[in-house]
């Protein structure tokens, strides 16, 4: 996989994220849940001022950091590596991007 599309692919994700979540903002109240597909699938905005299951919650600055650093030690390993898989590739594309 070519590393710019790596880049895109992360570009992409990164704002479809982003684009998501201010729909979910802008169209859901707290706490409400919609039914999507009754049965399967439902949405409900929380919020979380943390990590995964609001582990480190109100760290922020500590999460960004550590956030940084991840990006930047994913950007040095995609420019060392002389070629990434297109597994590899989708897979980094999808961390940097989320």
């Amino acid at each position: 996989m070519k590393k710019d599309n790596i880049y895109k692919m992360m570009s992409i994700l990164f704002l479809l994220d982003q684009w998501i979540k201010f729909m979910i903002r802008r169209c859901f109240s707290l706490n409400q849940i919609r039914k999507i597909i009754p049965g399967f699938f439902s949405l409900t905005y929380v919020k979380n001022a943390g990590a995964a299951f609001s582990i480190l919650e109100r760290q922020s600055f500590f999460l960004v950091m550590i956030s940084m650093l991840v990006i930047i030690l994913l950007h040095q390993y995609i420019k060392k590596e002389k070629t990434i898989s297109q597994i590899q590739g989708i897979s980094l594309g999808m961390i940097l991007g989320g």
